[in-house]
């Protein structure tokens, strides 16, 4: 979605929003999207509002900055593909 690549769902992050929380995860409920997890594609899908059209619902600046820190935080997100988290 940020550097608009098609990867396998392994090498990807979902990212759903439900209730107004940001949910990552592959079993995530409601509507979502797919990411690569590296802060290059995160920060090009804030600056495009991609995940707002994604979602389509109004996604706020700090969401952007939540994923990043997830995406920073977790070792199996910033492991070297295939990714795979359950």
């Amino acid at each position: 979605m940020g550097c608009r690549t098609r990867r396998h769902p392994d090498e990807l992050v979902r990212v759903a929003i439900v209730d107004g929380r940001i949910l990552i995860g592959r079993t995530a409920g409601g509507r979502g999207a797919w990411l690569c997890p590296n802060p290059q594609c995160i920060d090009s899908a804030a600056k495009r509002r991609a995940l707002t059209r994604a979602l389509r619902t109004q996604v706020p600046p700090e969401a952007y900055e939540t994923l990043r820190r997830a995406v920073d935080d977790e070792p199996a997100f910033s492991s070297h593909p295939p990714f795979v988290k359950r």
